[in-house]
């Protein structure tokens, strides 16, 4: 078919001068379709591909611009100005990653363009990082120990986790991977990672399991160390292909699934928790409101944000894919790493030894039944001192052995400590011990009679299979993991029965054949793995994962849905399946400060938020309505807010003032695909920020613009919605 062209005298076609006068003009939609037109008379010219992609990018139509610009890219690959415009683009979509690439090969085939350069010097990005394959063998695993540093500061003698981190790192620095282990640690002062000095995280971490105080010279002098090397140590620049292993908790630290998002945003970063429970969702009546409210949007972060996840048990894995089934359903299925390990200073130091230090508790050896776990209702002590007193009945003072339990005071002990108090026969055969070392409790282990494990509900039952690591039989509840880390080799009671548990007990006390019995089976047949076999079975689990799954880590970007009001985690209720209804992971990189009962400050005076779209289909209006509930601090603040590169309305509001705001917009200008690639950016630039020091006499030394206490979006033709909004008498329609 022969085409037929319409030429200026410039030689220019006529679809193409239109284009450009539209361009000129700003008239964005319009360059598009003249520009679309010259395309169809001739769809090998690169230049007006570059020049269609400006157009769509200013319309803020990001996915159909880097087609534009990928098509003039594929026809000549080697110019210079068709990777920067690519570059540009990620850049403007705060994909630094993509941005960084593009703008190298811009300088590599010639371009002097400065914003290149600078955008390079401020985003690290070695050119061989980015091209390493993200399953590459080598790349580095990063394992972060914040949650032990922060216990350090505190407190001297590892509970559960802690022990667990402990011996993760022991083993990575003890055996040989084929794969770099480094250690990291969440610095406020820096706003990200940082690494540890390995030698001295080691020795704070092998004190910690010696005899001594928490004010003992040595001991606070090894952790000051520690502290300050943190301070001085700069920001990690994740290599590509890493990945960020989390062994113990993170729910504590302010914006720590913000902190998360940027580095995916920045680096490309893959994020694997290792989730040890989900206790407090499961059993909220044996934690305190603060923790389950912190709990449950810290692990809504993480159903969203997660690459791969570890669990310590099949029982944990269960309860976090039926929880990721609620919220946000999971591709794969967690990997198990069982907590089936030996207890790390278990060498056998003779029966002297073991004498001299239950000499110093008064204790002797085979009159005591060991409980170990932290002083807390979860734990079950109530229960078991309700048994005891029931043995004592039925056998006297005399006869039964003391119980001896082991922990640091927790939540929600008041009744059990009540019972004994009030009870001076119970309180006479019950010994509490706390800030014991690994040497005294391995002594304490190794001098009992049998240990008892009565817990409501456990993500493993650490306790359990370090009684069996001494050869000691573990009386312990049938819930939740324990079976697991019991097995065979220990004895089960049905938690709800304190008449099976007493029975139980009176059988492990008064029956010496059968208690012996048990013990032989246990020495004969029980062999507890080592930690460098655990770690093992982490490390080969998520680098299994990134071999067989696709190697770009999710974005960490909120998919929100229409039709849904995004308010704060404490006033979202129960969200329905697959959607989340805080607004705090459409809080966009660093531009925001933590968010509280009410919402988040603007930390930036360009602050954003990103979301991609599920459920796009339902936007089938012309027209889309955005509603956003924003708050002015103590003075009036003054924002313009862009959709991409389009502005879509300024606000300025009083102080103290708190309103709804709603917008009308095309529906062309958002992304609708659901891919994390293609995500819409709105963005509040603020005339200034306001320093709250002013207004607080130096309490608040915080900057702030505008608040954002809620999101939602729906076309304009959903009444149902728009009515729902509309009812409030503070609304500002632009």
């Amino acid at each position: 078919m022969l085409q037929v062209f319409v030429k200026n005298k410039n030689g220019k076609s006529q679809s193409i001068k239109l284009g450009d006068d539209a361009r000129d003009a700003r008239r964005w939609q319009d360059a598009v379709e003249h520009y679309n037109a010259a395309l169809s008379e001739n769809p090998n010219n690169d230049g007006i591909w570059v020049q269609l992609g400006h157009a769509q990018k200013e319309l803020g139509q990001f996915a159909k611009a880097e087609e534009s610009y990928l098509k003039a890219l594929k026809l000549k690959p080697n110019e210079a100005d068709t990777n920067l415009q690519i570059g540009h683009l990620f850049s403007v979509r705060s994909d630094s990653v993509n941005a960084a690439r593009y703008y190298r090969e811009a300088i590599r085939l010639g371009s002097y363009d400065k914003i290149a350069a600078t955008y390079i010097a401020n985003n690290v990005v070695v050119a061989d990082e980015l091209t390493l394959s993200a399953t590459d063998a080598r790349s580095t695993l990063y394992f972060d120990y914040s949650d032990l540093v922060q216990y350090f500061r505190h407190n001297r003698f590892p509970t559960g986790i802690q022990r667990v981190q402990i011996e993760m790192l022991k083993a990575a620095q003890e055996s040989s991977f084929d794969v770099p282990i480094r250690a990291c640690t969440f610095s406020e002062a820096k706003r990200f990672w940082v690494d540890l000095d390995p030698m001295l995280f080691r020795r704070v971490c092998d004190l910690s399991s010696l005899p001594g105080g928490e004010d003992d010279a040595v001991w606070r002098s090894a952790v000051n160390d520690l502290i300050a090397r943190i301070e001085v140590k700069p920001a990690i620049r994740f290599p590509a292909g890493a990945a960020l292993i989390n062994v113990g908790t993170s729910w504590w630290i302010k914006d720590y699934g913000t902190y998360i998002r940027h580095a995916k945003q920045k680096y490309g970063l893959r994020y694997v928790p290792f989730v040890h429970d989900v206790i407090p969702l499961i059993t909220p009546e044996h934690c305190s409101k603060g923790l389950v409210e912190d709990f449950r949007a810290w692990i809504h972060a993480v159903m969203l944000q997660a690459d791969f996840m570890a669990v310590n048990s099949v029982n944990t894995q269960k309860d976090v894919v039926a929880l990721g089934q609620q919220r946000n359903a999971l591709s794969y299925e967690p990997q198990v790493v069982r907590l089936d390990a030996e207890f790390s200073r278990n060498p056998d130091r003779g029966d002297a030894f073991v004498e001299d230090v239950l000499l110093d508790f008064g204790l002797s050896k085979d009159d005591y039944v060991l409980f170990v776990g932290t002083l807390e209702s979860r734990k079950n002590h109530a229960g078991v001192f309700s048994a005891w007193k029931k043995l004592i009945a039925k056998h006297s003072v005399d006869k039964v052995p003391t119980l001896v339990c082991v922990g640091k005071r927790g939540w929600l002990f008041e009744e059990a400590a009540a019972r004994l108090e009030k009870d001076s026969a119970l309180s006479s055969k019950v010994m509490m011990l706390s800030g014991i070392s690994d040497d005294e409790l391995a002594s304490l282990y190794r001098g009992c009679l049998f240990t008892v494990y009565a817990s409501h509900y456990e993500g493993w039952g650490l306790p359990v299979t370090e009684s069996l690591s001494f050869g000691k039989v573990c009386l312990t509840a049938d819930n939740s993991s324990l079976p697991e880390a019991g097995g065979k080799f220990a004895d089960y009671f049905d938690n709800d029965s304190v008449t099976e548990l007493v029975t139980g007990l009176d059988k492990l006390i008064f029956d010496d054949k059968y208690r012996e019995q048990r013990e032989s089976e246990i020495r004969k047949q029980f062999v507890p793995r080592d930690w460098a076999a655990v770690l093992g079975d982490l490390v080969n689990g998520v680098r299994r994962h990134f071999e067989t799954h696709s190697p770009e880590a999710q974005r960490g970007i909120a998919a929100i849905r229409p039709s849904i009001l995004y308010t704060t985690a404490n006033a979202a209720g129960t969200p329905e399946a697959g959607e989340f209804q805080s607004i705090d992971p459409l809080r966009h990189e660093l531009t925001w400060h933590p968010l509280e009962a009410w919402g988040s400050w603007a930390r930036s005076k360009v602050a954003k938020v990103a979301f991609t779209l599920q459920g796009a289909e339902l936007l089938q209006s012309p027209n889309v309505l955005i509603y956003i509930k924003l708050q002015s601090g103590p003075l009036g603040t003054a924002t313009r807010i862009r959709l991409g590169n389009r502005e879509i309305g300024k606000v300025r509001l009083n102080a103290g003032e708190t309103r709804f705001v709603r917008f009308k917009i095309p529906r062309d200008l958002l992304e609708l695909d659901s891919a994390q690639t293609t995500f819409n950016v709105l963005a509040f630039y603020h005339e200034r920020l306001h320093d709250l020091s002013e207004q607080t006499q130096g309490a608040d030394q915080r900057e702030i613009g505008l608040g954002l206490c809620a999101f939602g979006l729906c076309a304009e033709s959903d009444f149902g919605f728009r009515l729902e909004l509309q009812e409030r008498d503070f609304m500002i329609v632009l």
